[in-house]
């Protein structure tokens, strides 16, 4: 697992997050929401049942790597979207 061990590069983040997306393509939606500073993509994923998002349930949103070098929280995003997803 991406977050369970050491730092993970951009690239490795990415890349990861793109397999997910395709392992769980009835459930997640994959979104460029912006770009960084250094011109990066950022992305989101959004999860929702089968059949899509449903406006009347609630929402949560999960933050993660915010500050570029407090790992864990992007680590702690990982691991949150992996377990969601994994049930």
């Amino acid at each position: 697992m991406i977050f369970s061990v050491e730092y993970q590069t951009y690239e490795n983040v990415v890349a990861w997050v793109f397999d997910l997306a395709a392992t769980y393509p009835n459930i997640t939606v994959l979104r460029q929401i912006g770009t960084s500073y250094e011109g990066r993509a950022i992305y989101g994923v959004e999860i929702s049942g089968v059949g899509g998002f449903n406006p009347a349930k609630p929402t949560m949103f999960y933050n993660g790597g915010t500050h570029a070098r407090e790992w864990i929280g992007s680590a702690t995003t990982f691991y949150i979207l992996n377990a969601l997803l994994a049930r």
